[in-house]
């Protein structure tokens, strides 16, 4: 019986171990984008309360009013999503009092021997009347304000293989084998309760009931 506790804590600790050997992590990449804005005019507007900055990319029709305010770049290392530079080259208009970015074009840059991915753009500011919004309907996208003021890190799961963890599940299945070849396990562990009751009648066999 105790053999039999034994193994099976055994075989659980086993399972554990071989369980542990792939974990989650959690991988956070904090994606810095870097910019320049150059402006043509100088406009009044609020830079504290974000509003919708349309993206226009190079051969987009362009068939609503727009005055052109400045011109503006976006980048960021090769591994960081287009979608986060685009949010920089966004917040760089917004900052020039811009509501649109056109001609968007995407191209490689080098800084100090390393090679970047760049958005350029002009900056514009739209006339967004009835008309613009039946072509092009109000998204309410601020995702650029938040993500160029702080430069959000993005996160993600996968799954990593650990091979210490896997090493120390290979030993361990080792020594269980190890274990059953030298106390090979059968069902004879049991005390033989048989024989102790022949033994017990023929005691009252001696005692006189004949």
């Amino acid at each position: 019986m105790k053999k039999s506790i034994y193994l099976t804590a055994l075989y659980l600790s086993l399972l554990i171990l071989l369980s542990s050997c792939f974990t989650t992590v959690q991988s956070h990449t904090y994606a810095k984008t870097e910019g320049k804005k150059v402006p043509i005019q100088n406009l009044d507007c609020s830079t504290t309360t974000p509003e919708d900055v349309d993206v226009f990319y190079e051969g987009d029709s362009l068939s609503f009013n727009y005055k052109k305010i400045g011109f503006v770049t976006a980048h960021g290392e090769q591994q960081i999503p287009d979608s986060l530079i685009i949010n920089r080259l966004k917040y760089n208009s917004y900052l020039l009092c811009g509501n649109g970015v056109t001609e968007v074009v995407k191209s490689n840059i080098l800084i100090n021997n390393y090679t970047y991915k760049q958005f350029s753009a002009n900056s514009v500011r739209i006339e967004k009347d009835s008309t613009y919004y039946n072509q092009y309907p109000p998204q309410n996208d601020f995702s650029f304000y938040h993500f160029s003021k702080n430069d959000i890190t993005t996160s993600t799961e996968y799954t990593k293989f650990n091979p210490g963890l896997t090493l120390l599940s290979f030993a361990a299945t080792i020594t269980v084998v190890i274990i059953k070849a030298l106390n090979p396990s059968d069902d004879n562990d049991e005390p033989d309760y048989e024989e102790e009751d022949y033994d017990y009648w023929d005691d009252e066999d001696d005692d006189g009931w004949e």
